[in-house]
């Protein structure tokens, strides 16, 4: 997993139609902000600025006499001039052992980017691709 994409799993009793589900995230998005990120950005001499108005501020990364738009995530795919900022195309990766019982519990993987994460919770996600399967 890279950039500001984001798995969840939800998991709740059989059969158990109206109990809210138990949602996991499986994953963490990849800001600038995060003190990790931001270390190595720093440290390929880009900077992590905050931008907008409160309540709706995002940080980006930014290097002085910049010809490109500046980007809001810290590892990402393919982006040539990104990688000259510090951004890592490295993925995380998690391991879960057995996650749910599929013999007494239903479980969703909802995989989504953030056109998905900026508007819903993990819990609604869930739940409308459980009805929408």
């Amino acid at each position: 997993h890279t950039g500001d994409s984001r798995a969840v799993l939800g998991v709740r009793r059989k059969g158990a139609e109206g109990q809210p589900w138990r949602v996991r995230d499986l994953t963490r998005d990849h800001k600038p902000d995060l003190p990790d990120e931001k270390a190595r950005i720093e440290l390929c001499g880009a900077q992590v600025v905050t931008v907008g108005n409160p309540p709706n501020t995002t940080c980006r990364v930014y290097s002085a006499q910049q010809a490109w738009p500046s980007i809001n995530m810290s590892r990402s795919l393919g982006d040539l001039h990104a990688h000259s900022q510090g951004l890592s195309a490295e993925a995380e990766v998690m391991f879960l052992e057995r996650p749910w019982d599929p013999a007494t519990e239903d479980a969703v993987l909802v995989l989504g980017s953030d056109g998905i994460w900026d508007v819903f919770h993990g819990e609604s996600a869930v739940e409308m691709a459980w009805h929408s399967s």
